[in-house]
């Protein structure tokens, strides 16, 4: 078996030994001690690396879709590359992944026309600003999903992980122009060392040749220290996004919210009992004070807040809830013990406040239950909306493969 037919991997641990994403910048690097002819097969051998990265991250992001449709937690091994997957993708999901999947190809025979590197490197650059675009609207369609399980955390930083990966290879292709080209200027100085009638033939035109090549290579230096500089703050940006959503949906999970109105209720009612407590009893009188225009403003409220709540139920809407006779009670509970309050305030002071603080709680509580059943309802609604669209595209499909079998049987005729 020849060296041309050996597999890729072989010829990266022949050359270079375990070439993988994390060494490619030295490998890059090292390419400066070899002849130029040689520069277009090596640097083939590194972006196939590069290539193959990418294509590992889009199988990774193909897997962890999969399971976010399944509301399951992925897994998170590498799989081989394969145009199986894009057949596997929901039809809104195609135009993205077939845009990263194709960079591979086209950054491959962009490598293979370009016949210098400078002229590569140009043609890199938009390669990989078109790969941007397609991570970073892939991302946005992702965001666009509103029931979000726990593992879309994960997805949503495997994305952005993509997103960066790709933009640190300008960086490293600048690092590699500044070494290629420092490391020519040594050659130069050497040669013009050990031939000095050679070096006194230089024209004026390779000297300007030279003044460009230094300009440049301070050019690229400049501009992959901004690179890096943006890709660390896009990096923490990133990082703190990532937690801020994460804190968010923590707060929004069920167990959660139960256990933050319970704990603002414990609060509610311990300030209760010190205020029963400070309470002096009143005297069997009506007295018309600010307690009293204070309290049955509260209760009014409380009135206009359960009025509230029926509203779906008189507009006789399709109105549900997981537990109507635990809702309904609190509801007649909140209203009963509101009134009450008002009309015991008068002769007991501290049964009153009792009375308001139940009502408030039983309001409160009915709310987070019709809060939390509409949620139900909305989930379970938008994954029968999801599984008829899949049943439509199933539908669609099997539509247009029976109208090419039906051309071709008209044009066989």
């Amino acid at each position: 078996m020849t060296s041309s037919e050996l597999p890729e991997q072989e010829l990266y641990k022949g050359r270079y030994g375990d070439l993988n994403p994390h060494t490619v910048g030295d490998v890059l690097q090292r390419l400066s001690d070899r002849p130029r002819q040689k520069y277009s097969e090596d640097l083939d051998l590194c972006l196939s690396v590069i290539h193959a990265h990418i294509a590992e991250l889009r199988a990774k992001l193909v897997q962890q879709l999969k399971s976010l449709e399944q509301m399951v937690l992925p897994r998170l091994g590498l799989t081989s590359t394969g145009s199986r997957y894009i057949r596997d993708l929901p039809r809104h999901h195609l135009t993205s992944y077939h845009g990263l999947w194709a960079i591979r190809s086209h950054l491959r025979s962009e490598a293979e026309c370009s016949t210098t590197w400078p002229a590569f490197v140009e043609k890199l650059r938009g390669c990989i600003e078109q790969a941007i675009i397609y991570a970073e609207r892939l991302h946005s369609e992702l965001c666009q999903i509103s029931d979000k399980p726990p593992c879309w955390i994960e997805l949503q930083e495997n994305i952005l992980s993509l997103v960066g990966t790709l933009k640190d290879i300008p960086g490293v292709v600048h690092e590699t122009e500044a070494e290629i080209s420092a490391v020519d200027a040594e050659n130069e100085k050497l040669n013009q060392s050990q031939a000095p009638s050679k070096a006194h033939s230089n024209t004026a035109d390779s000297l300007s040749s030279k003044a460009k090549i230094s300009a440049r290579s301070r050019e690229w230096n400049l501009e992959g220290a901004v690179t890096r500089l943006k890709s660390a703050a896009r990096g923490a940006l990133r990082k703190a996004i990532t937690r801020l959503h994460s804190f968010s949906y923590g707060l929004g999970d069920r167990q959660s919210a139960y256990r933050i109105v319970s704990f603002f209720a414990i609060v509610g009612l311990a300030s209760t009992i010190l205020s029963i407590w400070k309470c002096t009893p009143s005297a069997i009188s009506v007295q018309l004070d600010s307690n009293f225009w204070s309290t049955l403003g509260q209760t009014v409220v409380s009135f206009a807040g359960l009025y509230t709540i029926i509203l779906p139920i008189l507009r006789k809407a399709d109105f549900y809830v997981s537990n109507k006779v635990a809702f309904y009670s609190m509801m007649v509970s909140s209203l009963v013990t509101a009134a009450l309050g008002i009309i015991v305030y008068h002769f007991q002071t501290r049964t009153s406040l009792v009375l308001n603080f139940l009502s408030s709680i039983a309001q409160l509580f009915a709310t987070l239950h019709l809060v939390d059943s509409a949620g139900d309802r909305l989930t379970g609604l938008h994954r029968e909306i999801s599984g008829q669209q899949s049943e439509i595209d199933m539908l669609r499909r099997e539509i247009f493969d029976l109208r090419a079998a039906l051309d071709d049987e008209s044009a066989a005729r």
